[in-house]
């Protein structure tokens, strides 16, 4: 796309958040004229705002600031990334030996299709897009809880391994609340926060999962290290989903032995 076009383009994509951001939209259209554009946001990067374009071909970002501090252009090709990791408005590629720490990154919609382009170049289909999971979130937990849990479900594909499927979504508690996602493999429960340094996880593999009773109190699990109860179930029905799904392959493996 010429750089004119997308440069308009990427002002409409960016709604009210282009406001005071002309200069630098237009330097990052001159930096990836020519490629296809996928997303457009504002960031926070190195204590300074940034306009960044993800394309077809890599992450391109451009500050022109109108009084103070120099002009700054930086692009990363996809070819180069190695690594992702998302929160709440914040994400972290590393492409190479660099890392490049977006947060305040703005507006959404956007941000979702950033780290989605980028997950797409390193992970391919081996790992479920953010409007799945939003989809099977919309069923499980429904429309209200889902956005509470928006930056989990963001956040979520990173920390999935290739290849894993999840099947099942709700909130719990176990000493902390957040999301608790019962894969192919696993049981995990996250808490994605605006610091990275603040996120919790728990996650045990659902071979060892020996019993899984509901009760007054939540749902008890016997695993290999010893019993853990998840409360506070969110829709509260999701317990006695998640018992007799864990309950069944328990038994199953009890048919098989």
């Amino acid at each position: 796309m010429p750089a004119a076009g997308m440069s308009e383009s990427a002002t409409e994509r960016l709604g009210r958040y282009a406001i005071g951001s002309s200069r630098d939209v237009r330097a990052v259209s001159e930096l990836a004229a020519g490629e296809e554009l996928r997303a457009v946001v504002v960031a926070i990067w190195g204590r300074r705002g940034w306009v960044a374009f993800a394309t077809d071909a890599g992450l391109r970002l451009a500050r022109h600031p109108r009084l103070f501090g120099r002009r700054r252009h930086c692009t990363f090709d996809w070819r180069d990334l190695t690594a992702i990791s998302s929160g709440p408005q914040r994400v972290v590629m590393t492409f190479g030996g660099r890392s490049v720490s977006l947060t305040a990154v703005c507006p959404h919609d956007e941000f979702v299709r950033l780290i989605e382009t980028a997950r797409d170049h390193l992970q391919g289909d081996e790992k479920p897009s953010v409007e799945e999971l939003r989809e099977l979130a919309k069923r499980k937990v429904g429309r209200l809880m889902t956005f509470g849990f928006e930056a989990a479900i963001d956040g979520l594909p990173d920390r999935l391994e290739p290849g894993e499927r999840v099947e099942r979504l709700a909130g719990a508690t176990l000493g902390f609340s957040g999301l608790l996602v019962l894969t192919d493999r696993r049981l995990l429960l996250l808490d994605v926060t605006l610091r990275r340094a603040n996120e919790r996880t728990w996650d045990v593999p659902r071979s060892s999962i020996r019993t899984a009773e509901p009760g007054e109190d939540g749902l008890r699990l016997l695993v290999a290290e010893g019993e853990v109860t998840l409360t506070a179930f969110v829709p509260p029905e999701r317990r006695d989903e998640f018992a007799v799904v864990l309950g069944r392959r328990e038994r199953g493996a009890e048919d098989v032995r």
